[in-house]
This record gives C-alpha cells, structure tokens and sequence, in this order.
C-alpha cells in the first residue's frame, strides 16, 4: 500500500469521517499494489472518497448526509481484491464533492469564485456550467453546496494538492503496466444513483458507460460482454 502525497488539511484526525473507514486522513489518494503484477490492467476509483475535509464541511450550506449525495459509496471496498487478482488499484480518499478528478483540471464554474480565473480555465464546458467541474458547485441532484463563492485561491490550491497528485499517481500506474505488458486498460469504477434503478426493467442489468464502450478496443467489446454474462449480468448500454 502506498500513500499519495500528504496534505495539511487531511492530517488532523478531527475531519468529518463520516462512516468507519479504513481510508487514510493523511493523504489525498493511495495505490494498493499487487505482490506480483500479472494483468495489464489499472482500477481506479475516484469518487468513493469519504475523508470530509474541515474547510468543506464549514463552508458547505448542506448536511453532512446530503454532502454524500455524489460520493460512489465503497466502490473502493468492492474492488478491494484486485491486487490480489495481479492489477493494482487507486483510491482517491477525498470526496468528489471536493474535487472531482474526473474533470479537466481546470474545468471551473465561474460563478463559483470570486477573483480572476486563470486564463486557460475552462469556462464553456457543459459540466462546468452545469456546476460539475473539477471544483463541483453542487451535489448529485443538483443541490448547492456552499454558502457563499470561493476564492479562487483555494480552488486552485485544491487542484495542487489533490487533483494532480491523484492523476501522477494514475498516469504512473499506467506507464509502468505499458512498460511491463506493451498496453493497458484502464478500469475506472463508479457506481451510479439509486433513483437510476427506477428505469431498470431487466434483473441484473449492468450499465456500460456510452461514452467509452464504443471505443473500446474491438477485440474487448465481446470479452466485457462473456464477462458480464458470465456471473450473470446482462450487459447493456
């Protein structure tokens, strides 16, 4: 097990847990090695953070409950076994109500700050105007969360602190499984809303994201299939 970084504003044990969790209050993200690497695959997990740092929680105009409304709940705990399968994992321990390391890093609302935003930020973004960029303005459901704008110093610094030691964690994992294997797949989990199984009409169905499953490799298309159908799950887009 390896820790990513070490930030001063996760090393106070005080911080909002808000469930017991083995996850480290020490460091924004950490890379669970195999003994051995035997797959050419890297699983990341980058919404199940569940350390609520205190600046969050102070300036958040939410409770603590409706602050976990876009977490992806243990997801890191249902891919815990993958370093004992030969594939490493990372874990990302701040929530994605904090950062969201599934954005452009500067994929940034501007009605969220006050001061100037750099000036490659990207403003335009559908996400961002939507309030869902690498900084979110609100929760799943679309419910702020802050009382007041942020100083876009501290986005920025949010972005230095967890954001990039997260993706030169993940870009780390992937060059050495290209080195070792000559390619990699990268397995990013997720789960998605419970409101969501309100249109599932096929027990056991299983979602595959639009955007990526057509560029998926043609030769993984039908191997993802087998292995869903395999434990019983039928795979659908």
């Amino acid at each position: 097990m390896h820790h990513v970084g070490a930030p001063d504003s996760l090393r106070d044990e005080s911080h909002m847990n808000l469930m017991p969790s083995e996850q480290s209050t020490s460091t924004p993200a950490t890379v669970f090695l195999p003994q051995r690497q035997t797959l050419p695959v890297v699983f990341a997990s980058p919404h199940s953070g569940r350390v609520y740092p205190d600046d969050l929680v102070s300036q958040a105009r939410i409770d603590a409950f409706a602050l976990r409304a876009s977490e992806d709940a243990f997801v890191d705990r249902l891919f815990a076994a993958a370093p004992q399968s030969g594939a490493p994992l990372l874990c990302a321990n701040f929530p994605r109500a904090y950062v969201d390391v599934n954005r452009g890093a500067l994929e940034l609302d501007p009605r969220m700050f006050d001061g100037a935003l750099p000036d490659n930020a990207d403003i335009h973004s559908m996400r961002a105007l939507s309030g869902l960029g690498s900084i979110p303005r609100v929760v799943s459901g679309g419910v702020e969360i802050y009382k007041t704008r942020l100083p876009i110093a501290d986005a920025l610094d949010r972005i230095d602190t967890y954001y990039t030691p997260y993706h030169a964690a993940l870009q780390k994992l992937i060059d050495t499984t290209r080195d070792m294997f000559g390619y990699c797949i990268l397995i990013d989990c997720h789960s998605m809303p419970g409101d969501s199984m309100d249109l599932v009409t096929i027990p056991g169905r299983s979602g595959v994201g639009r955007l990526l499953w057509p560029v998926l490799p043609p030769r993984l298309n039908p191997l993802c299939r087998r292995m869903f159908s395999r434990h019983g799950l039928c795979p659908g887009l």
